[in-house]
């Protein structure tokens, strides 16, 4: 099934299912509670092996158990979905049960995933991680584009898909060379606070993209996207400058070093939200309130999606005994904060990127 209710995109894919956490952000997943309901029936078990000692000799013993969320796996069978929809391009969302940057997926399967989306090219593809060092460490390769421009032609020439090639030669798939970074592909980072932003968002502004998107959700904390700390190479390839470095800001793209101001890369697009579901996180009104409001001073599209099932005010929150007592702001009849219509009204925004 590929409907997805999640607002700010079409279309889910999901050619890796399972994930391991990383960050508070991960605690509640949803991805792993619909995983509990459906990875043991729907998914095949996972066979374990280990050495069993006789008398004689050591001998391999396999045992088996059901799939967990943890156990993540690629799915070839399902590399070729996004061509089923060519008669109806939208935005599709790659990897709402997984990480496509997950530490267990190999580079070559990611390669495979990155030929599909080149060839695709009626979807915008939406490729979000907490993995931003790998996903970085990927995108930034210099062979990178040639092999996925390579796999995209081998798939041409297969003809593995040949209604949506229909209109393709031979000559076409020789003569065959995305752009690249591939203009239909945007690259994004989850962040929970300023911590994970700090961490995750100057890898993002230093991976090679069209479009780059933070999906600030669940929201555990304030972040300020004017003020993140800079990475810059000092020009000669050989490592980051040394010289003074102000902190960045990620929406207008340029940092202060030395005096000097230098351009650099910058975010197109801020999804904000809270925590729904059981046990849900508080989420402060004055968190999205910065959000929209530096957003729409740098001309940068942003996305509130929904105040979550716990909205609280900082105004109306006290210490004590050193810790933050929050006190709700306001009821909401929408289970997940997700209905517009229960919002102050400057929060009533759901942009996309131009």
């Amino acid at each position: 099934m590929s409907t997805t209710a999640i607002p700010w995109t079409d279309r889910v894919w999901n050619p890796v299912t399972g994930c391991t956490k990383v960050s508070q952000g991960c605690k509640h997943c949803y991805a792993e509670t619909v995983a509990g309901r459906f990875f043991a029936t729907q998914y095949p078990p996972v066979r374990l092996y280990e050495l069993s000692a006789s008398r004689d000799s050591l001998h391999e013993q396999a045992t088996e158990r059901p799939r967990r969320f943890t156990d993540v796996r690629t799915h070839e069978d399902r590399l070729l979905e996004p061509m089923r929809w060519w008669r109806k391009p939208g935005r599709v969302f790659v990897n709402s049960m997984s990480d496509l940057f997950h530490e267990v997926v190999p580079f070559e399967f990611i390669d495979r995933v990155f030929a599909v989306m080149a060839l695709a090219d009626r979807q915008t593809f939406q490729v979000l991680t907490k993995r931003a060092q790998r996903m970085r460490d990927y995108l930034s390769h210099p062979d990178v584009g040639q092999r996925v421009a390579e796999l995209a032609m081998a798939q041409v020439c297969r003809g593995s898909f040949d209604s949506y090639s229909e209109d393709w030669t031979a000559e076409d798939a020789e003569n065959y060379i995305p752009a690249w970074p591939l203009p239909n592909v945007w690259l994004g980072v989850s962040v929970e606070d300023q911590a994970t932003a700090d961490e995750r968002i100057p890898l993002l502004l230093d991976t090679p993209a069209a479009v780059r998107f933070v999906s600030y959700e669940p929201a555990l904390g304030p972040v300020d996207f004017t003020e993140l700390p800079s990475r810059y190479d000092n020009g000669d390839g050989q490592g980051e400058c040394n010289r003074p470095l102000l902190r960045l800001n990620a929406l207008k793209g340029g940092h202060w070093c030395g005096g000097c101001f230098r351009e650099s890369a910058h975010l197109d697009w801020v999804i904000v939200g809270g925590e729904s579901g059981p046990g849900a996180r508080p989420f402060a009104i004055e968190w999205a309130d910065l959000t929209v409001r530096q957003c729409r001073e740098a001309d940068v599209a942003v996305f509130v999606k929904q105040l979550g099932a716990h909205v609280v005010s900082e105004g109306r929150s006290e210490l004590q005994n050193g810790q933050r007592v929050w006190q709700w702001r306001a009821g909401l009849r929408d289970r997940k904060g997700g209905d517009p219509a229960e919002w102050p009204e400057h929060l009533r925004v759901r942009e996309f990127p131009r």
